[in-house]
């Protein structure tokens, strides 16, 4: 089974310490090179005329290890 600090560093001590949400494009350059908790969150669509419902949203995660200065757009 892992454990927190396998994913974070640290002696057990470690854990996520900086959190950044985004409701807009735009980008995101690594300050340091670490792992990264990576989320993305679709809102699906708010449904259509006539009756007929919209589509489920959608989530993807994943823990990723990032060098400094990469750039992710968004």
């Amino acid at each position: 089974m892992s454990t927190a600090s396998q994913f974070f560093g640290g002696s057990g001590s470690g854990g996520i310490y900086h959190q950044i949400a985004r409701t807009s494009s735009g980008t995101f350059t690594c300050p340091v090179k670490t792992k990264y908790l990576v989320t993305l969150i679709g809102g699906g669509s708010a449904g259509l005329s006539q009756g007929r419902r919209g589509g489920a949203g959608g989530l993807s995660q994943s823990f990723l290890t990032l060098d400094a200065g990469t750039v992710i757009t968004y």
